[in-house]
């Protein structure tokens, strides 16, 4: 379509992401209604179609679940929101298993591919590693540790005030 031989997963997935977390965010910032519904399940079917496109873009659920626990009793319909979120990705995946059989893949065929392949793969990977790998694993690691980036706060986003966010995750 571009041109390009090859695209990468997470520049694909990354949209879905960034929707997935602007839908949360908005929804945190209101009342529960019905707007906050549709946003909370807009949350949940682009977070699952994030990792439809890249099975390892996960970064929405975990949001999730950390503004689950961070907001207990602090935000309004917490069981509501939830469910419309949990409501959205189950609809999703349903969505997609289903195109995926009308297209000739079984759910089996996926898990194959998808799960069974990668637990094959990093067996294989495992197997014909080279020295270089627990290397270049060590030198990532030092240069992280000294780069000073997983702890610099100068780094954190500024998150504007949001009144039904849950307390400790947003600056008043």
């Amino acid at each position: 379509m571009l041109g390009m031989p090859e695209t990468n997963g997470e520049l694909l997935a990354l949209p879905f992401v960034l929707v997935a977390v602007v839908c949360l965010h908005a929804s945190t910032r209101q009342t529960w209604s019905r707007r906050a519904l549709l946003l909370t399940a807009g949350a949940g079917v682009a977070a699952t179609c994030a990792v439809l496109v890249k099975q390892n873009v996960a970064d929405v659920f975990v949001l999730a679940v950390v503004l689950l626990v961070a907001s207990r009793g602090r935000l309004p319909h917490l069981r509501q929101r939830a469910g419309a979120f949990l409501g959205a990705v189950g609809v999703t995946l349903a969505a997609a298993l289903v195109a995926a059989d009308l297209r000739g893949t079984t759910p089996v065929e996926l898990f194959d591919a998808v799960v069974v392949f990668r637990i094959r793969s990093s067996e294989v990977i495992d197997a014909s590693a080279s020295p270089a790998t627990s290397e270049r694993m060590a030198h990532l690691a030092l240069a992280s540790l000294t780069s000073g980036v997983p702890c610099s706060s100068s780094s954190r986003p500024q998150v504007p005030y949001a009144p039904y966010a849950p307390t400790g995750l947003v600056r008043r």
